[in-house]
């Protein structure tokens, strides 16, 4: 029998459409841009208002927003073990 073997996440029992969703992912994986902003976290305040905490280029910013946008950012300095013992409670 000459049978092969499945070398992605998805299962042959997928078929076509399997194969297809495996190099699609594939090709996905080879052409994503590293990111250099990330939305760490998100708190609403009431009132359409919200703090997000963003990570750009490894600094952290406290964001202020509301309905009528961007209110404030501040640069935030918390060092790494702080927010990994914060994140343990």
């Amino acid at each position: 029998m000459n049978e092969r073997v499945n070398e992605g996440p998805l299962p042959r029992s997928l078929g076509p459409a399997g194969w297809v969703l495996e190099r699609f992912a594939a090709w996905r994986a080879k052409s994503v841009v590293p990111r250099q902003m990330e939305l760490m976290e998100t708190l609403s305040l009431g009132g359409r208002r919200q703090l997000m905490l963003v990570r750009c280029a490894n600094e952290r910013y406290l964001v202020g927003c509301s309905t009528d946008g961007v209110q404030s950012v501040v640069k935030v300095s918390i060092d790494d073990e702080t927010i990994e013992s914060s994140r343990a409670l």
